[in-house]
């Protein structure tokens, strides 16, 4: 039986027909308090449908009232940039804005000659009706007394590039009829480096602080209103260089891109792309979509331009010495605003020559045929076509239905041109049938200048006993509009088979906490009891008192909560898998609910940020301190855990030494006072690769970089370089030959303060050096098991457990 997840659940459909009739909502920006019934007291509108023709259901005795989850009071609101504020408050409050007086805020219909400015006019924000935001950050030439020239970095302006995005803008809208999104910097490099992290951009300078956290401001609102209309967004970040060729930084590095197609396809460098969203949207392989065919750099070889990547330059080229030749992969720009730590939003880095922007007639030209590569790409690998001048977007806002007559309720947000009334046909798909086991609308009709539409949603009662039935509300057929966001899901209670689920356990399970446990049933008409039961890794003596095995609902009440409460049991095992059952059986019906989560170890130290200890076999990927995901690649044969209970240590993950690698995204950004790694490793004797890396962040010997690993004679080295270092890389060596398939504990502590690093083997102090000077940033995934370029020769072959990483 299909168990429907929790809802939190904003207003009762049948109250909106209470307040406003048969009539279609217009667009307004005024909330509506609406009170749910407390209890199933059961107002008209409960128990029955409206007058259009419906029966009454509530004429039948013997059907149970609605409760349809928690009870209590909620707001009807308009929120189209789903920031949780209602329309009308977030305009009033400035939290979003209204250029054009209308009630509806420009992340949702941006006005199409909007403009915004930051202070002193230093930074600017266009907003427009693509899913492309396209950055300038180079091109300014403002030179202002309050910012002096920074004493570090570079200060070379790219010439022409801010020209140059205005050019993309305009071909774009040439080509389409909408706009991008245009945020620009207007500072000279020298003064501020909007594609810089804040303390090189801005040097403590606060005027340039506040422009630079103006422009990424808007570049984040910019996203949000793509995100808003589209789902998602490309941030093109325009540059300029001196090399005769267009350059796609996407944060694959130069010698990254000299492997071939099938290396390439390894799913850890799509998880290490600014276009990591884009790669898991569309259905061509990461080689595919970055160097094929259709690819950007395919575009601008169509249209002749010399790009990287591209099937014309597949890579930057060799020197003398088989090293990669110099190439653009991307800055901070392409890091923060691109998905490879997630989100929806993809970026790139254009690096252009400058006879690509040298004249207004050359940038002319070349901006039409960038806005051609844009659009053809990025339709081909999202799959939407981004050049109609309407979107359409379905919420479920109800999506609950019940048999005995309370209606779920969809809504149908229109964006972009909204000037004529439009018909949009909807096709209803899933285990609830349109013939007999719903009564929708099979269209729904915007009027003119009408930005929403709502519809409710009914269902039929067919006296069968088949439990909740779930189906999805599909747009028919594509016209003069775009198809925006997911099919929204819907869910019919069945008044024969009442059912239930965990709405909620709240605050997270921890010990030494009280969590809350609501239950919730979509009919209360009758007193139910339910027995509970708790399952997984915690057991009855981790819980200062049980729940009672058995719970009831009330006659008339829809939910019904309990605390359950882990002590504190003064053991460092950290987190631990806990199951809730909830279940009913009796001759007429069996019902149950199940939540399944982990109880927090306070007992961890609180200086513990990650620990994998790899003893939960069924969840490898489990940090038991933070439970932050580690993401186990190649998918299709990632690294196991395995495990011996009568060894020490008992369980371990073991890495292939050919693709095998394991990564980490959530490093701390910046250091803290102490740092502490450790972990246990056993190395193959017969490893046969160059280097044998166990930790890797950030390419060997940069700023910032942190690698360890096993050299080819099997000594231990530990790279450190902090953001001032200079670099040794032997610096922290120990000399003993550690591939011998014997288990040896490595621990680095780094003091920040006095820039010091110590290496203790086998708890041997080996080494202590003065290094780290500056501080560490992060810039890239932590990688386990392989080197964070993905160089195939530099996997290890062996096992690693018991990895910790502390912050003091």
């Amino acid at each position: 039986m299909y168990s429907p997840k929790p809802h939190n659940r904003t207003f009762h459909a049948s109250h909106e027909r209470q307040l406003f009739g048969s009539q279609r909502l217009a667009p307004s920006r005024t909330a509506f308090l609406l009170l749910l019934a407390v209890g199933c007291s059961g107002t008209a509108d409960d128990s029955a449908r409206d007058t259009d023709g419906h029966q009454e259901s509530g004429t039948d005795s013997a059907a149970p009232e609605v409760c349809e989850g928690t009870l209590g009071e909620a707001i009807l609101e308009l929120d189209c940039d789903n920031n949780g504020i209602e329309d009308a408050a977030s305009i009033e409050a400035g939290h979003t804005k209204d250029t054009n007086f209308d009630g509806i805020p420009d992340i949702c219909q941006a006005p199409d000659e909007a403009v915004y400015y930051g202070r002193e006019n230093y930074v600017s924000y266009r907003p427009g009706h693509l899913p492309f935001v396209l950055l300038a950050p180079h091109g300014g030439s403002l030179v202002p007394d309050e910012i002096p020239a920074r004493q570090g970095g570079t200060h070379v302006q790219d010439i022409y590039t801010y020209e140059l995005t205005v050019a993309v803008s305009d071909a774009l809208f040439s080509e389409t009829g909408l706009r991008p999104h245009v945020v620009a910097c207007h500072l000279d490099r020298s003064r501020l480096d909007c594609n810089r992290d804040l303390p090189e951009a801005a040097e403590d300078n606060p005027y340039a602080q506040q422009a630079w956290e103006e422009f990424h401001g808007f570049i984040d609102e910019a996203k949000a209103n793509a995100n808003a209309v589209f789902g998602q967004a490309l941030v093109v970040d325009i540059h300029g260089m001196t090399r005769d060729r267009i350059e796609i930084g996407t944060l694959i590095s130069g010698s990254q891109w000299l492997v071939g197609d099938s290396r390439l396809d390894h799913e850890a460098y799509a998880a290490s792309s600014s276009l990591r969203h884009l790669s898991e949207q569309s259905e061509r392989s990461f080689s595919s979509l970055n160097r094929g065919s259709l690819s950007l750099g395919a575009e601008f070889n169509a249209r002749g331009h010399e790009a990287i990547p591209s099937p014309q330059s597949p890579d930057p080229g060799t020197d003398e010495d088989g090293n990669a030749m110099a190439f653009f992969d991307g800055g901070y720009n392409t890091s923060r605003h691109g998905s490879r730590h997630g989100g929806q939003s993809d970026a790139i880095q254009l690096e252009h020559p400058y006879s690509l922007r040298s004249s207004e007639q050359v940038r002319a030209d070349y901006a039409a045929d960038l806005s051609d590569s844009l659009i053809a790409f990025y339709e081909e690998m999202s799959g939407m076509t981004v050049a109609h001048p309407t979107g359409i977007r379905l919420e479920a806002l109800d999506p609950i239905l019940s048999e005995s007559g309370n209606p779920g309720l969809l809504r149908a947000y229109r964006n972009g041109d909204i000037s004529e009334e439009l018909v949009v046909p909807l096709r209803i798909t899933g285990q609830a049938l349109l013939s007999t086991d719903l009564d929708i609308s099979e269209e729904l009709r915007f009027e003119e200048n009408q930005g929403h539409v709502d519809l409710n949603l009914w269902a039929q009662d067919d006296a069968l006993v088949e439990g909740p039935e779930t189906f999805t509300i599909q747009i028919e057929s594509q016209g003069d509009f775009q198809i925006l966001g997911a099919p929204p899901e819907f869910w019919v209670a069945d008044d024969e088979s009442p059912h239930m689920w965990v709405a909620s356990v709240a605050p997270e399970p921890d010990e030494g906490v009280s969590s809350t446990v609501i239950l919730a049933r979509d009919f209360c008409d009758t007193k139910e009891d339910f027995v509970v039961d708790l399952t997984g890794e915690i057991t009855e003596e981790d819980f200062a008192e049980m729940p009672p095995e058995m719970i009831s609902f009330e006659a008339g009440s829809g939910q019904v909560e309990w605390d359950i409460s882990p002590h504190l049991d003064e053991q460092f095992e950290g987190a631990e898998s806990l199951q809730i059952n909830a279940s009913k059986t009796t001759a007429e019906l069996q019902s149950e609910a199940t939540w399944s989560g982990w109880v927090r170890d306070s007992d961890l130290p609180a200086e513990l940020i990650r620990w994998w200890d790899f003893s939960h076999l069924s969840s490898p990927h489990l940090d038991r301190a933070s439970l932050s995901p580690l993401l186990l690649l190649p998918e299709s044969a990632p690294p196991l855990p395995e495990s011996n209970p009568n060894s020490s240590p008992a369980h371990w993950l073991a890495f292939d030494g050919v693709d095998d690698v394991a990564l980490f995204e959530n490093f701390p950004s910046e250091s803290g006072s102490f740092w502490s790694i450790e972990f246990e490793f056993r190395a193959r004797p017969e490893a046969t690769n160059d280097y044998h890396y166990l930790w890797s962040h950030g390419s060997v010997g940069y700023r910032s970089s942190l690698n360890i690993y096993l050299t080819s004679n099997g000594t231990l080295r530990t790279g450190l370089r902090g953001e001032e270092d200079t670099w040794d890389y032997t610096l922290l060596d120990v000399g003993e030959a550690l591939l011998d398939g014997e288990w040896h504990h490595y621990r680095l502590e780094i003091d920040w303060d006095s820039h010091t690093a110590t290496v203790f083997l086998d708890g041997r102090l080996e080494k202590e050096e003065s290094v780290g000077i500056g501080g560490y940033e992060r810039r890239d995934h932590v990688f386990l098991g392989g080197r964070s370029d993905l160089r195939d020769s530099r996997h290890f072959w062996g096992d690693l457990a018991d990895v910790k990483f502390a912050e003091f």
